[in-house]
């Protein structure tokens, strides 16, 4: 979640657009002729240098075939595409290149294209600029029913246009807003004080978080304002803090009603008005009324005190949810946040009649100190009718307590079934929360360095885990005995001796973006993002050949060697005879043979969505980590925020776990677990492991769909056991016997027992 104008060329008329850009690095040499069409403007996020952007016709609402050749931009962002007679819907796609970020000043590397729709391209020159904006309609048209119709196209650029009120985001062509130039129009000024306002809001989120994610964000605001959250102040307080440290915007604002905002431009805030009953016992429901309830993104977080209750439903007036397991008799308060915790509304005290248990039930205590049982549960064969659970202990008078003896200041936290054959007063270690974490190699650093390719033995070491100033979700595998790093960053790729901690650097000139890695225990095979390209590296020599694309050029094309088309692949494992890669931007899972080299797509439709189904049928929305396992591939859908099964010898498709479209973090079975934005996946046979963007490293029960959290919970670069350690921004994740390794914040490799 970027400007790089050293001169801004305002591009207004055909024969000035024609004259300029056919000597600034545009498509084509010479100008179209009369009865030629092109499309023609600048790309910017600000204006991308050296980037490459390409034109295809709409058919059938979906990306069709190439239109010309594609452009290289300009250092001031300007293409030029002729595409013949072709007249008709165009949709234009940017791709690599760099930017100037408003916020920072840094260099930033585009990571995930950026694109613009023409709803009708006439011949002659067609204005377009291919910005975050155009990005933001593009992505809302695509995911309407029908895809990239000429309705949804106009009724896409209309929404984002009315919430930003820039006018006109595909004709209009904004200025440099790190350096205005003379003559600037109060349109130009005010498209490129939208886009400052993007990046100065992605500066203010967590780190690593993407311009993608960023724009997701916004794109679910502009779907649905239920899900706006406090977006329109975040973007106000954004665009202010951008006007304050840069003149020449002043007294421009958001207009009024913008991202789910009201007249006042408050209106999006939630705002309790009642709740009932006020009191009652643990798994009751309580109801809780108002306004603007739908609006946190993605869902609600009910906590009673600090503990979380289940939602059963959530709607702009009203949230349903159940007393949580694991209170104390007495009063607690009922709050209503982002499911982060930010954005945190009072609702009002509560007071618990009855705490958990009863009959002869058995039930099963978190213990949450950390004295005598960190992070362990004391087991009850039955339990008394009724019993209350307070600060003293679990007892049903004062006079006769079952708790722990002499622990009177214990806090349990919640309450589930005991195990079968688990007797009263037995402690056990809990199946979640146990994960040793320790720190293998690199340094958890505050921001990418200068000096980030280092070898070295352990945390002298360091690795550039960056692209541009966006964490990339950097692969990691291993041959039994040594772990591989994708050093996306760096363009590397790094060996680390898990017995020493020592790390070196193979050679392996010729990668740009390396991000998924695999390993056959001989070859190490790459899926570089930039390139979109496969390829294979001889461990033993560090010979470096391409298997599968043509280095640079994007499109989903079966085939073999230098024909075959990737978008961005970000995952990538083997069978030992087959590769399977996540052709992340295609939203498919392409197979490898690599026997012959032969590229066949496995599953996938080339559209972002979310449907289970057989081979084309299914959809993925930028499917990240993946790992083989026996007959299955188990995928990292992250746009989704789910866990796919796909079996290798059918295509069927299925969901595993989490819920897409309902992002979050929470444990359960199958759909009822959540994620948010997972990345990266292994798996031990029995288990699967992933890592999510909450700072979380997940494990997943295969044969049952049951999710729960193995270590960490905040930011951080803690080593710990469970939700005591901490991590800053988790990528890939691979196994070694029983030890987990998984790349951590911009230079660090952890470890998990």
């Amino acid at each position: 979640m970027e400007l790089r104008f050293k001169t801004l060329v305002v591009l207004l008329g055909s024969a000035f657009l024609s004259a300029v850009l056919a000597g600034c690095g545009g498509g084509s040499s010479s100008s179209p002729s009369a009865a030629s069409g092109s499309a023609s403007g600048v790309a910017s996020k600000g204006p991308l240098n050296s980037a490459q952007v390409c034109a295809y016709a709409i058919s059938n609402g979906a990306k069709g075939a190439q239109l010309g050749t594609c452009a290289i931009t300009s250092s001031t962002g300007a293409y030029l595409i002729d595409f013949g007679t072709y007249t008709g819907p165009v949709l234009l796609e940017a791709t690599g290149g760099d930017y100037t970020d408003e916020a920072t000043g840094a260099t930033v590397t585009l990571a995930t294209p950026l694109h613009a729709m023409l709803a009708s391209a006439t011949s002659g020159v067609n204005t377009a600029a291919v910005t975050a904006l155009s990005e933001l309609a593009y992505r809302l048209a695509n995911a309407n029913t029908g895809g990239l119709t000429t309705a949804n196209i106009q009724a896409a650029i209309a929404s984002v246009q009315s919430n930003f009120g820039v006018a006109d985001i595909v004709a209009n062509q904004p200025v440099d807003a790190l350096n205005i130039p003379g003559g600037a129009s109060a349109d130009q000024k005010t498209y490129a004080l939208a886009l400052a306002t993007i990046s100065q809001y992605l500066n203010g989120l967590p780190p690593g978080t993407s311009l993608a994610q960023a724009l997701q964000a916004i794109e679910a605001c502009l779907a649905d304002t239920n899900s706006c959250g406090t977006l329109a102040s975040d973007l106000a307080a954004a665009m202010s803090t951008f006007q304050g440290a840069h003149s020449g915007f002043g007294g421009m604002t958001l207009p009024s009603g913008s991202f789910g905002a009201g007249s006042g431009g408050s209106g999006n805030t939630p705002a309790v008005s009642s709740y009932t009953p006020s009191s009652g016992g643990v798994g009751s429901t309580v109801t809780i009324s108002g306004t603007n309830l739908g609006n946190f993104t993605p869902a609600p977080l009910v906590k009673f005190g600090t503990t979380t209750a289940t939602v059963s439903s959530a709607t702009a007036t009203s949230i349903v949810v159940t007393v949580p397991s694991g209170l104390a008799v007495g009063g607690t308060t009922i709050t209503l946040s982002n499911f982060d915790g930010t954005g945190s509304v009072s609702v009002g005290s509560f007071t618990v009649t009855a705490a958990s248990g009863g009959g002869s039930s058995s039930a099963c205590l978190i213990d949450g100190s950390t004295s005598q049982y960190p992070n362990a549960k004391v087991c009850y064969a039955s339990l008394p009718t009724p019993f209350t659970c307070d600060a003293a202990g679990m007892h049903n008078s004062a006079a006769s307590y079952i708790a722990v003896a002499g622990a009177p200041s214990y806090t349990y936290s919640s309450v589930s079934s005991c195990p079968s054959g688990v007797t009263s007063g037995t402690v056990f270690t809990t199946v979640a929360g146990t994960g040793v974490v320790s720190s293998l190699a690199g340094a958890a650093i505050a921001q990418p360095m200068t000096s980030n390719l280092v070898d070295g033995v352990g945390s002298a070491a360091r690795f550039d885990f960056v692209n541009g100033v966006n964490f990339s979700g950097a692969g990691i595998t291993n041959d039994g005995t040594y772990l591989y790093v994708a050093d996306i960053g760096n363009s590397a790729i790094r060996k680390i001796d898990t017995a020493n901690a020592t790390v070196s650097t193979l050679p392996s000139s010729g990668l740009t973006s390396p991000q998924g890695i695999t390993s056959d225990g001989t070859n190490l095979y790459i899926a570089d993002n930039n390139r979109s390209s496969i390829y294979k590296l001889v461990i033993a020599s560090g010979a470096l050949s391409t298997l599968a694309g043509a280095g640079g050029g994007w499109g989903l094309v079966d085939g073999t060697g230098s024909t075959v088309r990737f978008h961005s692949p970000v995952g990538i494992t083997n069978d030992g005879a087959n590769l399977y890669v996540s052709d992340t931007l295609n939203h498919v899972i392409r197979k490898i043979v690599l026997a012959s080299g032969a590229v066949t797509t496995l599953a996938g439709s080339g559209s972002s969505g979310s449907a289970d189904g057989t081979g084309a049928a299914a959809s993925f929305n930028q499917p990240r980590g993946i790992t083989a396992d026996g007959g299955n591939l188990y995928v990292v859908d992250g746009f989704n925020s789910t866990i796919r099964k796909i079996e290798i010898a059918t295509g069927v498709v299925t969901t595993l776990a989490g819920s897409a479209g309902n992002a979050g973090t929470r444990d359960g079975v199958g759909t009822a677990a959540l994620f948010y934005h997972p990345d990266g996946i292994v798996s031990d046979g029995t288990y699967l492991y992933v890592t999510d963007y909450n700072l979380l490293v997940r494990k997943i029960d295969i044969a049952t769909a049951t999710v729960t959290t193995l270590a960490g919970g905040t930011a951080g670069s803690v080593d710990g056991t469970g939700d005591a350690a901490r991590f800053n921004m988790l990528g890939g994740i691979t196994r070694i016997g029983s030890k987990l390794y998984l790349t951590d914040n911009y230079s660090a490799i952890r470890a998990i027992q």
